[in-house]
């Protein structure tokens, strides 16, 4: 089982979107473990708004995250001539991680950007859900 992302169609018009290859959106959550994105949502939901300590308790959450993320991946991810985690993948879901959390933006993620910078979170994830199939395959 390893991690496969459908690049776009170079073909693809406005109609053909849904049908051929993913959106950015569904090719950046496809670089995350579906447990990982769903224990952040289930735990950050949970951490009230109002909360003076919600900060603090939601990077809690992203460590805790990203430990399950690598042990998913680890085991998920394993190339199959050395039976070794390939460390790629696990670098590209946490990187793909903490991108989502930034185009997630406050008050789901801990991380604020700027009032003027609040466009470079779902640009950077549209960026990097379309080239990360270019340069990494996996195995």
């Amino acid at each position: 089982m390893g991690l496969q992302i459908n690049p776009p169609s170079r073909l693809e018009g406005p109609e053909g979107a849904a049908d051929n290859g993913d959106d950015w959106g569904t090719r950046i959550a496809k670089l995350i473990p579906a447990e990982a994105l769903g224990l952040y949502g289930s735990a950050a939901a949970l951490v009230p708004e109002t909360n003076p300590w919600r900060t603090g308790a939601l990077w809690i959450v992203v460590l805790v995250a990203c430990g399950l993320l690598v042990l998913i991946r680890s085991r998920s991810a394993l190339d199959p001539q050395t039976r070794k985690p390939q460390v790629g993948a696990i670098v590209i879901s946490l990187v793909s991680f903490f991108i989502w959390l930034i185009a997630v933006g406050s008050p789901p993620s801990p991380i604020r950007l700027p009032e003027e910078l609040q466009f470079a979170g779902p640009l950077a994830a549209l960026l990097w859900g379309t080239m990360v199939p270019y340069f990494y395959r996996g195995e």
